[in-house]
């Protein structure tokens, strides 16, 4: 699935983005040389190692999960009704879980180039489900809700490539196949939500207009996941 809908207004955008400003110190720089920030405890960035999932997933989620609630309690919950609409189930957080969180670019001329990952999203992989029985690994969700774009737009490339039909395939097998194709682009508009499920082959699009340390060519997403069990669908990041 690939779905799209209107998920917040120009005001609820500039609510959320002037609460993600002004939560400036608890970003965390996840690039070594460029201004890419995440708020929030990140599953495929914190849960990686684990021999630390603990400390620098869990232990973080923990600090930062209140935080994010008191801030954001309107947007979660605005977040959890609409996904129930659009799920077909009722929504709920995962205790333990990092809350979804938000992904911050600031305007530099690497982003301008095709630096960001291609993958899939198999952070599920990384999760205690054990509160949870028969979670649903085939049918995962991922999310992303606009609400910061560049002037010159943003958006998200994907490949008609199913996780599910290279599972187990070697690594450059995968990566030629990607690279025999051009993806298909997916615009993002303000305010606007993705939902897909993940397991196509896909890659945060390049932002080939913005001009460097200009505020207006910030961009800021909320990202966050979905695993179903027993008729909810368990909200993380």
């Amino acid at each position: 699935m690939f779905e799209r809908y209107q998920f917040l207004n120009s005001e609820e955008c500039r609510r959320t983005a002037d609460a993600v400003h002004a939560l400036r110190t608890h970003w965390e720089q996840r690039h070594a040389e460029a201004p890419f920030y995440t708020l929030g405890a990140a599953s495929y960035l914190d849960a990686t190692d684990p021999a630390a999932r603990k400390k620098c997933y869990y232990d973080k989620a923990a600090r930062l999960n209140p935080l994010l609630e008191k801030d954001f309690e309107w947007l979660y919950a605005k977040l959890s009704k609409s996904l129930a609409e659009h799920l077909g189930g009722a929504c709920a957080f995962e205790r333990r879980a990092g809350r979804p969180g938000f992904h911050i670019f600031m305007p530099t001329p690497l982003f301008r180039q095709s630096i960001a990952s291609i993958h899939v999203d198999l952070q599920y992989q990384l999760i205690d489900w054990r509160d949870h029985p028969h979670p649903d690994f085939e049918k995962p969700i991922s999310f992303t809700a606009s609400i910061v774009l560049p002037r010159g737009g943003g958006g998200l490339h994907t490949w008609d490539i199913r996780y599910e039909k290279v599972r187990g395939l070697p690594i450059d097998e995968i990566a030629k196949r990607v690279h025999s194709t051009a993806p298909a682009v997916h615009r993002y508009v303000p305010g606007g939500m993705v939902v897909h499920s993940g397991h196509t082959v896909h890659q945060i699009a390049p932002m080939p207009d913005i001009e460097p340390g200009n505020p207006l060519d910030a961009r800021i997403t909320l990202q966050g996941h979905a695993i179903r069990s027993e008729g909810t669908w368990w909200l993380y990041w």
